[in-house]
């Protein structure tokens, strides 16, 4: 993870720096006014940006329009946790996910058939996602589903989501200018009124994100028929105004300290993959190469934080292609 922030003329010492950090916090709070630009507080730190101070070494330097210059640093190594009080700090946001290997791959595009699940909660206060991600340098776009009464003012429902992270762009689906839309009568958060249960049915949709070759342009399809629903101008990007060089495709949670983490995917302990009927999975994974074509990416590896959610990379898997299981249950 990296994060970014202003760089100061002059040192601060450890517990300004830290009222800082506090107060900028306070600029990335969710906000669930329709129309106003949301920094939420939790994907901004899954969003992966902090910073440089002192004496951290800078892995990218950016510049505004403005003149300002920001530094950043890998999360983890932000000078805030040298403080013996923040060694070891856990910030609750919990993932399994296949993802490629290494910065090296040239992505035009990133897609799989998502199955549709409703995840428990056991507050309000988190949350549990399934989505795919595209990615280069700081700046990333995701697509897939979510529960999430804290961003959908207390709507349990699982719903589509998107989220980009560009310079001037930080928010879920239309709350913040950048994603244009091209079908009114699919929104991008709208309700799955029918998801999969354990044992069947099963309820799945195709999404995918896929840059157009003429312009640059990201475009979100959806559906066997990859209906566009709308597009991301590349003139919002820098990294991305370019080839992704990232994937990934699995599971997030997010919970406050000390309370039950949620269920993710169907919520059930991974064990009849790759059949589909009681794991929630991402079949068909693809990427879209540099020449434009769909094909199966190998280079990949898994990763979860905690061993209630599982993650498992099925390639060939039959009738089902590259697979993706991953899940979980509730657990404290």
């Amino acid at each position: 993870m990296i994060h970014c922030f202003h760089c100061p003329d002059q040192r601060m010492d450890l517990s300004a720096f830290l009222l800082f950090l506090f107060l900028s916090s306070l600029f990335v709070c969710p906000n669930l006014v329709e129309g106003s630009i949301e920094l939420s507080a939790r994907e901004d730190l899954e969003l992966e940006n902090e910073l440089k101070l002192l004496n951290k070494p800078a892995v990218k330097t950016i510049q505004t329009e403005y003149g300002d210059i920001y530094d950043c640093v890998d999360f983890y190594n932000q000078p805030a946790f040298d403080h013996p009080m923040l060694k070891n700090h856990s910030f609750y946001f919990e993932y399994a996910v296949v993802h490629t290997i290494g910065r090296a791959g040239k992505y035009n595009g990133v897609g799989a058939a998502l199955s549709i699940h409703r995840p428990r909660l056991s507050r309000n206060d988190q949350y549990s996602a399934a989505r795919f991600k595209i990615q280069r340098g700081v700046e990333a776009i995701q697509v897939g589903w979510r529960v999430d009464p804290g961003l959908y003012g207390g709507d349990t429902r699982t719903r589509s989501f998107i989220r980009v992270d560009a310079p001037q762009a930080h928010c879920y689906n239309t709350r913040c200018p950048g994603f244009v839309l091209v079908r009114s009568d699919i929104p991008p958060d709208f309700v799955y009124q029918q998801t999969s249960k354990s044992g069947g049915p099963i309820y799945e949709k195709q999404l995918y994100v896929k840059r157009d070759l003429a312009n640059g342009n990201w475009w979100l399809l959806i559906g066997d028929d990859f209906e566009p629903v709308g597009f991301w101008p590349k003139r919002i990007f820098s990294d991305l105004a370019n080839l992704a060089n990232y994937v990934e495709w699995g599971g997030q949670v997010y919970t406050p300290p000390g309370t039950f983490t949620p269920e993710m995917g169907s919520g059930n302990v991974l064990q009849d993959y790759p059949d589909g009927k009681q794991d929630a999975f991402f079949r068909n994974t693809q990427v879209i190469n540099e020449f434009d074509q769909n094909v199966d990416e190998y280079n990949t590896e898994t990763f979860h934080d905690l061993e209630q959610y599982d993650i498992v990379d099925l390639r060939n898997a039959q009738n089902y292609g590259h697979v993706v299981v991953y899940g979980g249950p509730q657990q404290k």
